[in-house]
């Protein structure tokens, strides 16, 4: 049915005008660019077209053609503009997992170096390493007093970043005790600020010696290099690690050249460890960031977390949590899913890019796109259409206690399961998504035992999820809620 909505061989396909040469620049690469993409894909149908500085970009909404775009063997690569981009932001760096693409033998070989990074033993590890970590930040959120602001922000960075650090580095950044405006979070959110605004002008990784914050804004991807390099030393200097150690830092020192098989440079592994610490934290760390805004919004969602972390099956102790228990953590486990619905925070920005490679074309639905085009797998529009789910807009956790893995788009559904892909899809989707996930219930599980949390004014009933590009989630970096200790 999707092929009569399709033009023959190369033809135009409906779409937005845009401006005189630089057609939908600032609608597909500004902060609202998930907003444009719904809007375009509730007027214009699941696959769409727009002008950016005269080259074509394809939008897809439909699963069926993700599912092709992503996971099937003859998934598009990366979009090379975004991978180049990537790059930059640890200059004279290697190439990693974040910032090559899969058809890279390199991209191969590391992909499969970390692979028992978030599996098996090291995956359980990473458990309860998470359990712990929201338990320090329950108690340190007790410290700060009843009805005080806190930024959730900040909060939810931390404990994304000491996951990671304990989980998959086997590394101490003592972000939850370290106080507010840590280093390493500061350093990768004005990495991650900069990538994005060069993505909607170019000019100035060229120009920045003209235009201070331009300057400032190279400076940043100099500051992360610095840091990480100065980590991978660290690591190293920690000696061998053990032939049982699955950690991502040991995974890597074990790393490979794909040519040659000899050990990997160094700027190989600051490149890989930067791109890990880029994809791990942040994302996590908005994540979680807009699950406390939407709890905050919906009180009576919160006291039915407060009533499943209460039940008297589960230990009180929180230390004693075991990964037999998640089970029990439905609720829990459905805000998590509902907020990743409404607001897909992988190094995305709600909209996967990929393009037709240079040395071919690519048939989509018995349609050819020439080499060179622009093909974006928009899953937040995916996540959010209205034929497809039922209060699409609504942040409603109930959907996924009655989720059906059979619904199809033929008809709206509450929870169809087969159009949700917060991670990506298939054999390239992010490896890391079964231990964010499960941080992330833990998390919720853990807080909404202990704590109530409210609006701090009344703009924070604005949509936070807003995509700049790296990642999906609040507009604005600091976000106050207020913390309401329960009993």
């Amino acid at each position: 049915m999707l092929r009569l909505l399709l033009p023959r061989g190369g033809g135009r396909l409906p779409g937005p005008r845009g401006l005189p040469c630089l057609g939908c620049l600032f609608e597909l690469f500004g902060a609202q660019r998930h907003a444009h993409i719904a809007r375009w894909a509730e007027k214009y149908g699941p696959v769409f077209e727009v002008m950016v500085l005269g080259r074509r970009h394809v939008i897809v909404t439909d699963s069926a053609l993700v599912d092709e775009i992503l996971g099937g063997s003859g998934a598009l690569p990366k979009a090379s503009g975004v991978a180049n981009s990537l790059s930059e932001m640890l200059p004279g760096a290697g190439s990693s997992l974040l910032s090559s693409r899969h058809c890279d033998p390199q991209w191969r070989m590391a992909r499969k170096a970390l692979s028992p990074t978030f599996s098996g033993e090291q995956a359980e590890a990473s458990f309860e390493v998470s359990k712990l970590a929201a338990v320090v930040l329950a108690e340190e959120l007790a410290q700060v007093g009843r009805g005080t602001a806190i930024d959730a922000a900040d909060w939810a960075h931390r404990y994304a970043l000491d996951v990671f650090g304990h989980a998959i580095l086997g590394y101490d950044f003592q972000a939850l005790s370290g106080g507010k405006d840590h280093l390493v979070i500061k350093m990768l959110r004005d990495a991650a600020s900069e990538w994005s605004a060069r993505r909607v002008n170019p000019l100035r990784s060229r120009l920045f010696w003209a235009v201070d914050p331009w300057g400032a804004g190279r400076n940043s991807y100099y500051v992360l290099l610095g840091f990480v390099s100065t980590l991978v030393e660290q690591l190293r200097s920690q000696g061998a690690c053990e032939p049982e150690d699955e950690s991502a830092w040991a995974q890597l020192s074990r790393l490979r050249d794909a040519h040659t098989a000899a050990s990997v440079e160094d700027r190989v592994l600051v490149g890989e460890l930067g791109g890990l610490l880029v994809a791990g934290v942040l994302p996590m760390g908005c994540a979680l960031t807009t699950i406390l805004v939407l709890l905050a919004k919906a009180p009576a969602v919160q006291e039915r977390l407060a009533a499943e972390s209460s039940d008297p099956s589960l230990p009180a102790d929180l230390t004693l949590l075991t990964r037999e228990h998640m089970g029990q953590l439905s609720m829990a486990r459905a805000v998590v899913n509902e907020a990743l619905r409404l607001c897909p925070s992988g190094v995305a920005g709600g909209a996967i890019a990929r393009e037709v490679p240079r040395s071919g074309s690519f048939t989509l639905q018995g349609v050819n796109f020439p080499p060179g085009t622009a093909v974006w797998a928009a899953t937040h529009a995916m996540h959010t259409r209205h034929d497809v789910w039922e209060r699409a807009g609504e942040f409603d956790p109930d959907r996924w206690l009655k989720a059906d893995a059979a619904a199809t788009t033929a008809a709206p559904s509450a929870c169809p399961l087969r159009t949700f892909a917060p991670f990506g899809r298939g054999p390239r989707a992010c490896p890391a998504q079964g231990t964010a996930t499960d941080a992330l219930v833990v998390a919720v599980h853990t807080l909404s035992r202990f704590f109530r949390f409210e609006l701090a004014a009344d703009e924070g009933a604005r949509v936070y999820s807003t995509a700049s590009g790296l990642c999906m989630g609040p507009a604005a970096p600091c976000v106050p809620l207020l913390v309401c200790p329960r009993g």
